[in-house]
């Protein structure tokens, strides 16, 4: 049975990835969606990694990280 705690941390999670796709633009999160990249949050919620990147997605990743 999952704890109010869990419940907590999924909402967050969902939170994240909403604000980290946002950030990334609607033309890369629909291409990293369409490459079938899956978005995973740490469960400490203090880091996150894709499923299945490319190096050129990885590089379109950065160059949005950086000012």
């Amino acid at each position: 049975m999952a704890s109010i705690t869990d419940f907590g941390k999924q909402f967050n999670k969902k939170a994240i990835s909403t604000a980290i796709l946002k950030a990334l633009g609607p033309d890369l999160a629909n291409e990293l969606k369409q490459s079938g990249c899956v978005l995973s949050i740490d469960d400490d919620l203090d880091g996150y990694s894709f499923s299945n990147l490319t190096m050129e997605l990885q590089a379109k990743i950065d160059s949005k990280k950086r000012p």
